[in-house]
């Protein structure tokens, strides 16, 4: 079925879906709210790129601390505007009548883990620049966004499993 031929329909929101959203804007009001909060306590030049180690190896001005914010606000937007418009996605299945609603319920989910996922690694990041910046610690810990890119990739697979998954 071609995009255009896909059903619209409204997708109810379960009690998980509520709280994924709760935490997205938990999450999202944090990472505007690190950088608004410590940017008058940071020095002018600040980490902003750490080695395997996680030893700052880059520098740049603290201006700089708003970029993962604006990023993480962008990327959240395009998630809530694509949330509204589940039709238009791609999806690993033929969607038809019969299966729009479990299609577009599992794809408005793993979309909301992910937008969750992408601010929790983003606030991450920009504290740990800020406690790096004020020698609060001596070193980044690098495997946090690895973590957090691995919970990515699981979702995905878990999303794409259940996708496929006949009833």
């Amino acid at each position: 079925m071609r995009i255009s031929q896909r059903p619209i329909i409204s997708i109810e929101k379960k009690t998980i879906d509520k709280y994924l959203e709760t935490l997205v804007l938990l999450f999202f009001v944090l990472l505007i709210a690190i950088p608004f909060y410590f940017y008058s306590s940071l020095p002018e030049t600040i980490p902003i790129h750490f080695n395997a180690h996680g030893e700052a190896d880059g520098y740049s001005s603290k201006a700089l601390i708003w970029l993962l914010p604006i990023i993480g606000i962008l990327t959240h937007f395009l998630f809530k505007w694509l949330n509204k418009r589940p039709h238009i996605l791609n999806y690993p299945v033929k969607i038809t009548e019969e299966n729009a609603k479990k299609q577009y319920s599992l794809a408005l989910r793993i979309m909301r883990i992910i937008d969750l996922l992408t601010l929790m690694l983003f606030s991450n990041i920009v504290y740990q620049i800020y406690a790096i910046s004020i020698n609060e610690v001596n070193q980044n810990t690098p495997w946090y966004p690895i973590l957090y890119i691995l919970l990515i990739f699981f979702a995905l697979g878990v999303y794409l499993y259940l996708a496929r998954k006949k009833e």
